[in-house]
């Protein structure tokens, strides 16, 4: 069944157990936290995701390949969100 899931995420490297096939929607703040959504068909097998949450002016500091997501404006601040690929 497709449903549409929130994940929380941290400022640094997070590690989100998705459906198989998740299709990331946006990114935006809840009652204060970084949080994203997800397409899911929640029948599907979990596979782990892996993303980076930067700050405006912070170095990328990645090893890996990253995909853009999704800019939040929080306050004052800025976030930046990509998917490891």
């Amino acid at each position: 069944m497709k449903t549409i899931w929130k994940f929380r995420l941290k400022t640094s490297e997070c590690v989100l157990p998705m459906p198989e096939g998740a299709k990331v929607l946006c990114v935006g703040m809840q009652e204060g936290e970084l949080s994203l959504w997800a397409e899911v068909d929640d029948g599907k097998a979990k596979v782990y995701r892996n993303f980076e949450v930067y700050g405006t002016g912070w170095e990328i500091t990645s090893n890996f390949g990253l995909r853009y997501i999704d800019t939040v404006f929080d306050g004052s601040l800025v976030w930046h969100v990509y998917e490891q690929t």
